[in-house]
């Protein structure tokens, strides 16, 4: 079966050429200081140009001077033949080129302020999802109220956005009667809550005004019970995907209008009267504090409207014969005797995919129920912009990746080729130590804390190469010093240079050819590659490069190709199936050396592209790198069983053919990790400690599972995830 290469490949489609993909760490172009200097006048020697010098000084030898000899080893070879030079002084030697100033941009802490608290946030996917929020939200604020509204040049499409929304109210029959405040009833506060919807390229699109609740007013055990609503996560989304290339599927995305206000509120709820709503005739001389509306329907900003929501959408499409899973509550799937059609939930974004007849049935079952509205061709979703081509989808978050250069003022950084600093061997040298003594915490206002997560987000969707540069530098949260925010102005040069990159899903072949559910073609089309021909290996018949169109505008795709050794076969590129999932683990033994603890990192791709990755240090300190491969391989077999239930629930209920009847290969490099799930046991005084992790990794390789296989250390990909690698990787 064919595997990917060491690396993800790079295509760059206005050269038509390919550049091996990026490591994580290198050399990088020397660049000015961290922070940009006032403008001064130019300077010979610490004094001002044109000044006399009253004490000449001998020149300082430069780096680069063939007149530098090694004195400690004085050899004919290392002196040149130049005879003697004499000494000149300032006046008469040569001028100095003018250094370059403001290499690297300033930070305005004034502009760019920390939100977070260092000491209280626990940096995960939650915490990343807000921080992406919180900086596309920052790109421009939004009005508070309905005051800045109306002072606002676009005030017209402010005002239409509040009467839609007062008429959606109003037909949802979410309101009932204005009552006096019953006894014993804390009835919630309301504000207006307004938003512009944009597309993939940032631009407006729709205007929104929300009449929400103030639910942390709401009251555990009396006005709420349950609150847990599931959304679909971005595995799943990217999984999904490579399902509509695979099986050459058509793809369309559905927006429904007031989602929250279909849900029914398992709770008695009052609220304040908002303003807008007229008190009844009877009420006198009371003050409007006195008066209470009791709620019909769920309304934005209660704690359980996403619940309702979602009970209310569970159940219709259960109802009209959709199916769907525990481990996959958000995706509903319906088949006929002609076809299939999964309705992909996240939250109000209905994700519709499927054959063509049947995506169009679910269409209109939603528009029966529900006010839909049609956005074509899913384009953007979860925060990722979709681009659809003749050869595939490339995914990517070009626009996001602007919006952090400008949030944090790094938008006019240079770029680097890495998105790392080159770690040392020397511990006291590590760019990745924690603070040292002597050494200062950032001030308050450097926004390491947003930074992190706004780049954890980017790393989790669509840019696994800055995984383990993330990840380390998130482990200095509570102090971090200007090193480790030296490290994350070089995650972002690296941006800089990279940012139309993304991940790219082929078709196997061309969407002329076959139909769905086939089996690939036995041969590539290189028309659909821009005509040029395409490289098969000399002994393998495998495909080893592969273009994109040339008139496309993104110059640079993640493109994983590669090959394995060992006891496996390689199957020829052109007949190796683009549906079966593949995973490789690795660990980095004592990546954190200061602590004793190593780092694991897997990848799973389908197709020959990722769709499930994570670089995340150990919590147990391994003894050896033996035990950290088991800990890394724990990590990867827990995933990629999650992953084949998925799968399998999908494809079956689709109707399609299965890819997990066999077992999943996971490739590893560590040979004594790999003898021991092969004999089945653990094997001397050295190794009895890892019992636990190593008996379930072997248990699911003999339920037949997944399948340990070996792979030579330079061809495996998982070490993008787990080591500090050269950019030429």
């Amino acid at each position: 079966m064919e595997v990917p290469e060491k690396d993800f490949r790079l295509i760059d489609a206005a050269s038509a050429t390919q550049n091996v993909g990026q490591g994580t760490a290198g050399t990088t172009p020397n660049v000015g200081g961290d922070v940009a200097q006032a403008v001064a006048p130019p300077r010979k020697r610490g004094r001002p140009q044109g000044s006399r010098d009253t004490h000449p000084r001998k020149r300082a030898a430069k780096a680069h001077d063939p007149l530098i000899i090694d004195t400690q080893n004085p050899t004919h070879e290392n002196i040149p033949d130049y005879g003697y030079v004499q000494e000149t002084s300032l006046e008469d030697a040569p001028s100095l080129e003018p250094i370059r100033e403001n290499v690297e941009i300033s930070i305005n802490y004034t502009s760019v302020h920390e939100t977070w608290d260092r000491n209280s946030i626990v940096v995960n996917d939650v915490f990343a999802y807000a921080c992406a929020r919180e900086l596309i939200e920052s790109d421009d604020i939004e009005p508070r109220s309905v005051d800045e509204c109306q002072r606002r040049a676009d005030w017209p499409e402010w005002k239409n956005a509040i009467q839609a929304e007062l008429d959606s109210l109003t037909k949802r029959t979410v309101f009932g009667p204005v009552v006096s405040i019953p006894s014993g009833i804390k009835p919630v506060g309301n504000k207006w809550v307004f938003v512009r919807k944009r597309n993939e390229k940032n631009e407006v699109v729709r205007y929104k005004a929300r009449l929400v609740a103030q639910g942390f007013s709401q009251r555990p055990g009396i006005d709420y019970e349950e609150t847990y609503s599931p959304v679909m996560d971005v595995i799943t989304f990217r999984y999904l995907i490579s399902l509509v290339v695979s099986e050459k599927l058509n793809m369309q995305l559905m927006d429904v209008v007031t989602a929250y206000l279909y849900g029914d509120l398992d709770t008695e709820i009052y609220m304040k009267v908002p303003d807008g709503l007229s008190l009844p005739k009877s009420s006198g001389s009371r003050p409007r504090s006195a008066f209470a509306i009791r709620l019909k329907r769920s309304l934005y900003g209660l704690k359980q409207s996403g619940r309702m929501w979602y009970t209310r959408l569970s159940d219709y499409l259960i109802g009209r014969g959709y199916v769907n899973n525990e481990l996959c509550p958000c995706v509903f799937i319906k088949t006929t005797s002609s076809g299939f059609a999964i309705v992909a939930v996240y939250v109000d974004d209905m994700n519709i995919i499927g054959t063509l007849d049947e995506l169009r049935d679910t269409a209109e079952c939603l528009k029966s129920e529900f006010e839909m509205k049609d956005l074509g061709k899913t384009r953007f979703c979860l925060g990722l912009e979709l681009e659809h081509r003749d050869s595939g989808i490339l995914i990517h978050q070009s626009t996001y990746t602007q919006k952090m250069f400008r949030r944090f003022n790094m938008d006019k950084v240079h770029p680097v080729s890495t998105p790392m600093i080159g770690r040392s061997l020397d511990l006291k040298k590590d760019p990745f130590r924690p603070k040292d003594d002597d050494e200062d915490v950032l001030e308050a206002e450097v926004p390491y804390l947003s930074a992190i997560g706004a780049l954890l987000y980017l790393a989790q969707c669509t840019r696994p190469n800055i995984s383990f540069a993330v990840n380390l530098l998130a482990r200095h949260n509570s102090a971090p010093t200007q090193r480790h925010w030296t490290g994350i102005k070089t995650i972002f040069r690296y941006l800089k240079g990279t940012i139309d990159m993304g991940l790219f899903y082929p078709y196997r072949e061309s969407r002329k050819y076959g139909k769905m559910g086939e089996e690939p073609m036995p041969f590539v089309d290189t028309a659909e590659y821009g005509g040029r021909p395409v490289d098969t290996g000399p002994s393998t018949g495998r495909r080893m490069d592969r273009a994109v169109d040339t008139d496309v505008r993104r110059p640079d795709v993640f493109l994983p190709s590669g090959r394995i050794t060992g006891s496996i076969s390689i199957t020829p590129y052109s007949q190796n199936p683009s549906n079966v999932l593949v995973g490789f683990a690795d660990a980095g033994y004592l990546s954190d050396p200061h602590k004793g603890r190593s780092q694991s990192g897997y990848v799973f791709t389908i197709g020959n592209t990722a769709i499930s990755w994570r670089s995340t240090k150990q919590t147990l300190v391994a003894t050896s790198s033996n035990h950290a491969e088991i800990i890394a391989l724990h990590e990867a077999v827990r995933e990629c069983i999650w992953l084949r239930s998925i799968i399998g629930h999908i494809r079956s209920t689709c109707g399609l053919r299965s890819t997990t009847d066999e077992p999943t290969s996971i490739y590893e490099d560590n040979a004594a990790c790999i003898e021991q799930m092969k004999q089945g046991f653990i094997k001397g005084d050295n190794t009895k400690h890892i019992a636990p992790k190593y008996f379930y990794n072997q248990q699911q390789q003999s339920l037949l599972k997944i399948q340990v296989n070996q792979v030579r250390s330079e061809d495996k990909v998982a070490d993008l995830f787990t080591k500090s690698l050269p950019n030429h990787i």
